[in-house]
């Protein structure tokens, strides 16, 4: 994914690196879980295309709690996105919000 496309996912990341030239955009998520409330920062690096290539979770577990909790589910990519687009049709956001 390139950085447009992260942010059209995740939004402007959460610290003041900016956005264009930087190759690294940081997240703080707040989560619950069985034990309560915590929070957990999401970091993305880029390479010199700007292409994401590595993803870390601090603290680790993090990642895991994410792996624990994820919901699978199969959807019709050809209903998802309009061909040669990034941006979601509107039936792909209704089926992305049936759970």
């Amino acid at each position: 994914m390139n950085k447009d496309q992260i942010y059209q996912l995740a939004g402007r990341p959460h610290f003041g690196e900016g956005i264009a030239g930087v190759r690294e955009w940081d997240y703080l998520f707040n989560f619950t879980g069985p034990d309560g409330d915590y929070v957990c920062q999401f970091k993305i690096l880029f390479d010199r295309n700007m292409d994401a290539r590595s993803f870390f979770w601090k603290p680790e577990n993090c990642s895991q709690e994410q792996e624990a909790t994820r919901y699978e589910r199969i959807l019709q990519g050809d209903i998802l996105f309009d061909h040669d687009s990034s941006v979601l049709t509107e039936k792909g956001r209704e089926q992305l919000m049936i759970v």
